[in-house]
């Protein structure tokens, strides 16, 4: 009976709607850890709080409804399942953000260094958080409606997110407004918003063709024949540190 309850058919907005709300409430933990060291829990920040993880969710709910179209949904809830709970895992105990150095560090690891990376820990986190639900996605079947009606129901869900999140940033916009100018780092723990902004970043910067138009500078720099005590100096800056790489 029980069995049968958990894998019935549902809908596909259905599906986007649960997966939403368990990655909201249980792949971020590390993410509404930081947000309470900057606005604690009490009467007055309540709101917010409650606002912060509406729009977490809303936001989620929004892109996993415009990309989990048919022949693609499972596989794309089921990537976003694994990789926020390999994330979780690891900005919980490491403390890091996945931005794009992490997933280009990630994908340049040897099968010897991540080996090293294996815990009981990292085992229970991803099969918890990841690997149940995502088995939970295989094995429920989605039902289709007819092409139009999908479009529509579709189109109502991808409504409703927005209106949450207009609603969210509207009823809370000063707090909000404080909250994307001054704490920054902590929206980086956003997960799995901010793992995919960094995986699109880093695509991007990798696999489309960024075609650069070379241009000689300084061609006017030059130092008399005359003048003999000056002289040119060149400096190749190899590596340096931005503040924005701090975390």
């Amino acid at each position: 009976m029980t069995s049968s309850f958990l894998f019935r058919p549902r809908s596909a907005n259905l599906v986007i709607f649960l997966c939403s709300l368990w990655l909201t409430l249980f792949t971020n933990g590390i993410y509404f850890q930081k947000v309470i060291e900057v606005y604690p829990v009490n009467v007055t920040n309540s709101g917010f709080l409650i606002a912060i993880a509406l729009l977490q969710f809303s936001l989620i709910c929004l892109i996993l409804g415009l990309f989990g179209v048919k022949y693609l949904i499972k596989s794309l809830l089921i990537l976003i399942l694994l990789s926020a709970a390999s994330s979780a895992y690891f900005m919980q105990t490491f403390g890091i953000v996945i931005d794009e150095d992490m997933i280009r560090n990630s994908l340049q690891t040897q099968p010897a260094e991540a080996f090293d990376l294996f815990t009981i820990n990292l085992i229970v986190t991803f099969t918890l958080l990841g690997l149940i639900p995502a088995l939970w996605v295989i094995m429920t079947p989605i039902q289709w409606k007819p092409l139009r009606s999908e479009a529509i129901s579709r189109v109502k869900l991808i409504g409703f997110c927005v209106v949450l999140t207009l609603a969210c940033l509207a009823l809370f916009y000063k707090p909000f407004s404080s909250f994307f100018r001054e704490h920054k780092p902590v929206r980086f723990y956003s997960n799995p918003l901010y793992m995919m902004y960094s995986s699109a970043k880093y695509a991007s910067n990798n696999f489309i063709d960024h075609r650069l138009i070379l241009q000689t500078l300084g061609l006017d720099a030059h130092i008399p024949v005359d003048d003999t005590e000056r002289e040119l100096i060149i400096f190749v800056v190899g590596e340096t540190a931005r503040a924005d790489h701090f975390h």
